[in-house]
């Protein structure tokens, strides 16, 4: 195992760990904030401890592609196209959103559907996920 593989072993635990304490405390879910936000990007931001860092890998993803997706692009393509079906999800059901989207991230490495930036591999649901909170902001 090489240095590399055990940063993003410890990643993915952390992403793991910051999405079952974002469940855990929020009660109905991670958007509980009552705020105009995108609910779907609240549960996305939910699932990192610290959603700065995940920011900052979506915008490298983001400068890399040759027509740079928006939020809502991202969002959708996120969502398999049914993108009011993952924010109804993300608002009553975060923990099944959750599993969604790590059903989406193995099947990713199955078939091959990955993209590295700055020298990790992440699974393409990864990286849109990141570039998603990259192109919709902070919290603020």
């Amino acid at each position: 195992m090489s240095e590399r593989d055990l940063h993003r072993r410890e990643f993915l635990a952390q992403l793991g760990v910051g999405a079952a304490s974002a469940l855990a405390f929020s009660g109905a879910g991670v958007l509980a904030c009552g705020d105009a936000r995108d609910p779907l990007v609240g549960a996305l931001e939910g699932l990192f401890d610290d959603p700065e860092a995940a920011r900052a890998i979506g915008a490298a993803w983001i400068a890399e592609q040759p027509t740079p997706p928006d939020a809502e692009a991202l969002l959708t393509a996120i969502a398999d196209g049914r993108i009011e079906a993952a924010r109804a999800l993300a608002r009553s059901d975060p923990a099944a959103l959750l599993a969604q989207l790590r059903a989406r991230h193995h099947a990713d490495f199955d078939f091959g559907r990955t993209a590295e930036v700055r020298g990790w591999l992440l699974s393409l649901t990864e990286a849109r996920v990141c570039g998603a909170l990259a192109r919709a902001g902070g919290r603020g």
